[in-house]
């Protein structure tokens, strides 16, 4: 499967919101819409065009996996982060860039709308944007390869909001195991290929050592509802 890898380097001093993933997602929101939206109302459900629109499928497209995802860390001290685009959605490469640019001079974040016009993109770690030049290189994907490689032991280390389902309920303490963080790895990467999903049986032929899951609590904001809502979310670490 490939895939691509956007970072974007805000150079400025100002802290962001502790939970920045938030206030990253809604303003990119309205950057892509800007940027693709050919229907005058600027409205998507009756829209002519939807079935091909970037915005639909990233936003409005319900009940999915979408394929990208925010790589975005908890009370960051700097405006840095990632957006990875997987499969399809690499063909938007030019969109997405040209929707945070939209994004950082245009719309601006938090209250105030701060406005940044120093900031580095990196493609799959490579700099392709940097004083106001952009240069886009000929191969804009990366492969996920399959390995033997393997380690006795894993750590994972949950340092974005990590929000999963057990039995149709969301589950964010000593309840969530390995088992759980697996199966859901394994059906968004079924998602992610467009195929079929079928039921596994994972061998639980491992052991625990440390857990420290727990619930965190934070308020967001929601753009498309007007209001501050909770957020719940597991965070610390797994081995």
């Amino acid at each position: 499967m490939k895939y691509s890898k956007i970072l974007f380097k805000l150079n400025s001093e100002n802290k962001p919101a502790y939970f920045m993933g938030s206030e990253i997602r809604g303003t990119f929101g309205y950057g892509l819409k800007r940027v693709v939206c050919v229907n005058p109302s600027f409205e998507c459900s009756d829209c002519f065009s939807k079935e091909q629109c970037i915005f639909y499928d990233f936003f409005e497209k319900k009940n999915v996996y979408h394929k990208y995802r925010f790589d975005i860390e908890l009370n960051s001290d700097s405006y840095e982060f990632s957006i990875v685009l997987f499969s399809k959605a690499c063909e938007n490469i030019p969109y997405i860039i040209s929707a945070f640019y939209e994004t950082f001079t245009k719309i601006g974040f938090g209250k105030d709308r701060l406005k940044y016009e120093d900031f580095e993109i990196y493609l799959n770690s490579k700099k392709i944007y940097k004083d106001k030049k952009l240069k886009l290189p000929k191969k804009l994907t990366k492969k996920i390869k399959k390995t033997d490689d393997y380690h006795k032991s894993v750590v994972i280390n949950i340092k974005t909001p990590l929000r999963i389902k057990k039995d149709s309920t969301y589950v964010y303490d000593e309840r969530l195991d390995l088992h759980d963080i697996l199966l859901s790895i394994y059906k968004r990467s079924i998602s992610l290929k467009d195929k079929k999903f079928k039921r596994i049986e994972l061998q639980d032929d491992y052991k625990i050592i440390d857990k420290t899951l727990c619930k965190r609590y934070i308020k967001r904001y929601s753009g498309i509802q007007k209001k501050s809502m909770n957020f719940n979310y597991s965070s610390n670490k797994l081995k």
